[in-house]
């Protein structure tokens, strides 16, 4: 494993970069590192005909003011040089979340089979494999952040960290 020590060329970048409260502002930056890491840290190899429609899926919750906590405090930003590098969106509400993610995923679904017929193989298997999960949890009320519920089983928060594949070394 590398160190900043180790890799210098890494340390002038790293104690420039800041945190600092998300903007409103920030969101396209935001969605742009969300796109260009979608896939394992690199974007998606393939074409998915409304790619939009998944990430309000998957980022839209959190950029919205009125689930924020007040100050911003539940979704930060890193930035360097004046540019948004990375993020951290928290959900501090899951059982608000929960009734928005399962709207939000039924009416993605809806559109996503929609397209489907015209997709290629790869986005078609993308769908189909974003659609397995989604049913499962709904179906059976876990997701893969149920392994970290409580004693009681009431998991109190949740967090999404991205960097930009630049940054993240």
């Amino acid at each position: 494993m590398t160190t900043l020590a180790q890799e210098p060329a890494l340390l002038p970048a790293a104690a420039a970069a800041s945190i600092r409260p998300y903007r409103p502002a920030d969101a396209g930056a935001v969605r742009r590192i969300w796109r260009s890491t979608l896939a394992l840290g690199s974007p998606l190899h393939f074409e998915i005909a409304d790619l939009s429609a998944y990430r309000r899926l998957c980022l839209d919750w959190y950029l919205d003011q009125r689930n924020l906590a007040v100050g911003r405090s539940d979704a930060v930003v890193v930035e360097h040089a004046g540019d948004v590098t990375g993020y951290l969106l928290a959900c501090l509400d899951e059982a608000h979340f929960g009734r928005w993610q399962r709207r939000a995923a039924i009416r993605w679904m809806i559109g996503a089979a929609t397209d489907y017929p015209r997709l290629g193989d790869d986005a078609r298997a993308f769908v189909r494999l974003r659609i397995i999960d989604g049913w499962h949890s709904f179906r059976t009320g876990q997701t893969s952040r149920s392994a970290f519920a409580m004693a009681d089983g009431v998991f109190p928060a949740h967090m999404h960290f991205n960097l930009d594949s630049q940054c993240a070394g």
